[in-house]
């Protein structure tokens, strides 16, 4: 990565018991019933936390880690971690709701969704105008183009990690804009009550066409107050340069590595969050937040598996 110093974070916190300390917990453990010492159980809870490849790299083709297969997993399972990088870990499941509503509440149980403003958002913008078919089930849909909509899950950190930065006068950036969902939820928490804006940019004419008119049809059924939204067609390499500097930007799909033109385009104590790694590979979600002007801390987040972002539409349509 360039653009100035930076620092890794390695501290990061794990939300639950780390998986080692509950093995350890479990060694050695038996529970006795009409005499019998049974342990089975306890085992079958070890190998299953064990099966982290599973649960967090999804089939190609999908973002974000894959649900796990219970709505009730109540032991958060440990994302794949290469040897000296301590990444946050976050519980991840395959729920499904009849309702908008329903899914937010469901993400709020399971403590995904942890503020209020998130979860406001996301009950205000209704996932069912911006996926094309299951809009409720906690996992990826796939839009046409190569391209898909989030799990509701991976929307939800998304908003959780920059929601500090979107205050009434904030300027976000969204990569790779896609179904306009992430542009609505932004523009809602940042509000109407100052000069904030959202900025969305999406190198598919067709694709952006479609973000577009999702948005606009949410914007034709909502009252909720929010920020003015602005997608445009472009490289989302290049970013935005005549609309920034941006407090906080979002990128929907992974690169190998972050683009300069970003680092360059975050303002001093803005943050942007975005999948690295290689199309098909090992990716982490980053979070790089910018210290002053030649200086970033860099804090990686989780395991996930996203599209790669291509710098040409054709590159894209490639992988259809």
């Amino acid at each position: 990565m360039s653009g100035g110093k930076r620092s890794k974070e390695d501290g990061t916190t794990v939300m639950g018991r780390e998986m080692g300390e509950i093995r350890g917990w479990l060694r050695g453990r038996h529970v006795t019933v009409g005499g019998v010492t049974v342990c089975v159980m306890l085992a079958v809870i070890v190998c299953v936390a064990d099966l982290d490849l599973i649960q967090y790299m999804p089939p190609t083709g999908s973002d974000g880690p894959e649900p796990a297969r219970s709505e009730k997993t109540d032991v958060p399972l440990s994302p794949v971690r290469p040897k000296g990088v301590h990444r946050q870990s976050t519980m991840a499941w395959r729920s499904s709701a009849s309702t908008n509503t329903r899914l937010v509440e469901a993400l709020v149980r399971h403590d995904v969704i942890r503020s209020e403003a998130v979860a406001a958002a996301m009950k205000a913008v209704d996932r069912s105008l911006f996926a094309p078919s299951e809009p409720y089930l906690d996992a990826p849909v796939y839009l046409g183009w190569g391209a898909t909509i989030s799990a509701p899950h991976m929307h939800a950190h998304a908003l959780e990690v920059l929601v500090e930065h979107l205050h009434p006068d904030a300027k976000l950036l969204d990569v790779g804009f896609g179904s306009g969902y992430l542009a609505a939820a932004f523009a809602v928490v940042i509000g109407d009550g100052g000069a904030g804006a959202v900025y969305g940019i999406e190198h598919i004419d067709e694709l952006a066409e479609m973000g577009r008119a999702n948005v606009a049809a949410w914007q034709a059924k909502t009252d909720t107050p929010h920020a003015t939204i602005h997608l445009s067609v472009g490289n989302g390499w290049d970013g935005l340069p005549g609309a920034g500097p941006f407090d906080a930007i979002h990128v929907g799909a992974a690169a190998d590595d972050v683009p300069a033109s970003l680092f360059d385009q975050l303002a001093i104590g803005g943050r942007l969050i975005i999948p690295v790694g290689p199309d098909g590979g090992y990716q982490e979600l980053v979070q790089v937040d910018r210290v002053d002007a030649d200086s970033y801390s860099e804090t990686v987040l989780m395991g996930v598996k996203y599209v790669p972002l291509t710098q040409t539409p054709q590159a894209q349509l490639d992988r259809v």
